[in-house]
């Protein structure tokens, strides 16, 4: 009996326990969970199932896929990458639908010459539209020991993890600002080791190097905890707020992710105004994470073998890395605007001379041009030099300029005079040039 249709019957005598049991995880061999796609020989499994190789050389490379379809959950996987010489070729984890409008969650490490890091390429697909890439350099090197590598994807974020620190966070603002997300389409886990050197180092520029032989990279210890495309509202059912449903940073883990956005990420789509010459897309909204946070413990970046051991080796080497994914420049914070300063606006509540009669400040509706009789205390611009003898606190436009003794400042001095109308300040809307304050 072939392998194949043995592990066609184990998936088939434990479905009902899963089902019957309703816990979306599945169990850890390589037999059980995947499948090959390609590579014949170049995919080697070790220690029963539980940790495989892929090898590349130059007429090929190796891949694998899940057997079953999932949709939400977390994707965990301890990787270690091919050492040395990597250039032009790409290590992957990533789970996609293969559909015409697909979508598409991805890791992808982008190999470089000798003594250059890895880059971690991130990206995201929502009904085939991606161009959302992230990428990083990270703290250690990749090629020396297994690291895990995470994807969580739930209905409300995608959340990548190195080592259960996280690197990126991607909401669902599909309902909000009308971004896709993947959301309704099942996906398969793949992971594969290709050659790509038409693209994936300094643009095609670095070639693959086979003079050495062929090169391998190992996976082990994956984990699928995710559920099935059949599972109605597995993803909403759980409230364990630990949950991958309910995956929350928490202070540490935006702390972490401050860190991470200042310390070792090298490319941000929503940084580069270049290639969106229309404007950011509409996710790329100010950062929650734009004050550089300290270290994460235990995440001390190290330079890799050979790689230029000065402060800004790191950042200095993208460009070295990848063109074809030159790194961008962090998308500045803006500047605070200064707003200009605001006229001082009278208090219509206090107004300079207090009138009982009228304390609703009512504008003088018959000359808006000139004065308003019901407020002497405010000069007639048309004409101040004449006084008004009927009453020496309004001036009068028609009689010459006599001087009034008995108010030659402009208010009143004579009570026995009715004022039936005083607002106080003279501001009349239909012509606010000649407000006066």
């Amino acid at each position: 009996m072939s392998s194949c249709k043995v592990s066609n019957m184990v998936i088939f005598l434990t479905l009902p326990l899963v089902m019957m049991a309703s816990i979306p995880a599945s169990a850890k061999t390589f037999y059980e969970d995947f499948e090959q796609t390609y590579g014949d020989q170049r995919l080697q499994l070790l220690d029963n199932g539980q940790h495989f190789t892929l090898t590349q050389d130059k007429d090929s490379g190796a891949g694998f896929k899940s057997k079953n379809e999932y949709l939400f959950g977390r994707f965990d996987m301890d990787m270690k990458l091919a050492p040395g010489n990597s250039a032009g070729t790409v290590t992957t984890f990533y789970v996609i639908t293969l559909t015409p409008e697909h979508d598409e969650i991805d890791i992808e490490f982008l190999g470089n010459a000798s003594g250059n890091p890895y880059t971690l390429h991130t990206n995201v697909y929502s009904k085939g539209k991606g161009n959302k890439e992230e990428q990083f350099h990270l703290w250690f090197d990749p090629t020396q020991e297994f690291h895990n590598y995470t994807i969580i994807w739930n209905p409300t974020r995608i959340i990548w993890l190195v080592d259960n620190s996280p690197i990126r966070i991607f909401k669902n603002f599909e309902s909000e600002l009308g971004v896709p997300y993947p959301h309704s389409k099942p996906m398969r886990v793949y992971c594969s080791f290709w050659n790509a050197d038409d693209w994936a180092t300094q643009g095609g520029k670095v070639k693959a190097d086979w003079s050495q032989g062929s090169k391998t990279v190992s996976y082990k210890n994956h984990n699928i905890n995710a559920c099935m495309s059949w599972q109605q509202d597995c993803a909403t059912s759980n409230k364990d707020p630990k949950s991958w449903q309910n995956y929350d940073l928490g202070e540490a883990g935006h702390d972490r992710l401050r860190w991470v956005r200042e310390k070792i990420r090298v490319s941000n789509y929503c940084a580069d105004k270049g290639r969106f010459p229309e404007g950011l897309p509409r996710e790329c909204m100010p950062s929650e994470f734009e004050n550089p946070a300290d270290p994460p413990a235990g995440a001390v970046p190290a330079n890799p073998p050979g790689a230029n051991p000065s402060k800004n080796s790191l950042k200095s080497s993208t460009a070295k890395a990848n063109p074809s994914h030159p790194r961008r420049p962090r998308q500045p914070v803006n500047p605070a605007i200064p707003k200009p300063a605001k006229p001082a606006v009278p208090n219509p509540a206090k107004p300079a001379i207090p009138n009982p009669a009228n304390p609703a400040n009512i504008p003088n509706p018959a000359n808006p041009a000139g004065p308003n009789p019901a407020n002497p205390a405010i000069p007639n611009p048309a004409n101040p030099a004449i006084p008004n003898p009927l009453n020496p606190a309004i001036p009068n436009p028609t009689n010459p300029p006599i001087p009034n003794p008995a108010n030659p400042t402009g208010p009143t001095s004579n009570p026995t005079i009715p004022q039936p109308i005083n607002i106080g300040i003279n501001i009349d809307p239909r012509n606010p040039k000649r407000n006066h304050y």
